[in-house]
Parts: structure tokens; sequence; C-alpha cells
């Protein structure tokens, strides 16, 4: 084999590995991309249902966590924040079968801006009819 082929071979699969750690370190800093397509599309269509619009929130964005959640929900979920209840932190997760959208019952106090003081599964002001819980 001459040595042109087998650097050629060489660089190509040296190549490969170089993209494929480029790859994992996406997946790992932005979550996987079909995932996130769909919390950001369901989720605020779920609100429109519901009636909310983006003047009825503190904030409303899509977090990645770094704990395990339940396998019948993709990773990445929703966080909201109402304006008219800005100590409790609602979470809103969406189901790989069927695409619907739960909030999750496990809901985070806020003493202040991003300071968590504890964490609650009582009825709440938003509280949904059905929830389910994250593990």
């Amino acid at each position: 084999m001459s040595g042109k082929k087998l650097t050629f071979r060489f660089l190509l699969v040296l190549g490969g590995f170089i993209a494929m750690a480029f790859g994992l370190l996406y997946l790992l800093n932005n979550g996987n991309p079909y995932e996130n397509y769909w919390v950001d599309r369901e989720v605020p269509e779920h609100f429109e249902q519901m009636g909310f619009e983006e003047e009825d929130f503190v904030y409303s964005t899509r977090v990645i966590p770094k704990h395990h959640v339940n396998n019948e929900y993709y990773q990445p979920q929703f966080i909201v924040l109402f304006k008219d209840e800005p100590t409790i932190e609602y979470r809103y997760g969406v189901k790989k079968w069927g695409k619907d959208v739960v909030q999750f019952c496990e809901k985070g106090v806020l003493e202040e801006p991003n300071v968590y003081v504890d964490e609650t599964t009582e009825k709440t002001l938003h509280s949904e009819d059905q929830c389910d819980t994250m593990n």
C-alpha cells in the first residue's frame, strides 16, 4: 500500500473522530435537537390553549435538568414563573409518545429570583388537574 493512501485513510479516520467529539460536546451542552424541537413547539402551544399569553409570565424557558427525569418524558423541560405567583416555579414536560404536555407535580419554591428554598407538590394557583411526577 502506498504512503499517500495510508496517510489519506489516517486523516479520514482522525477527522471522523474529531467530528464525533465535537458532536458529543454539542449534545452535552445543548441537548438533543429533536427533543428540544418538540418541547419548544408543544409547550407554548399548550399555554395558548390554556389562555395564557407571554405577558402572563415573568419568564418561560426550556431547560435541560442535570438529573434524570421520568423515562416517559423528553429530558428538556419548560420552567415557568407566573407574574401573579412569583414564588412558585412550574415545570412542564412533553411525553415521548403522544407528545402531550404535562405539568410536573414538583414545583420549585423561590425566596427570591433563582434562590430555591423548597419544593412543593401542594395544589397552587396555577396547578393543573392532572400532573405527573418527575421520578
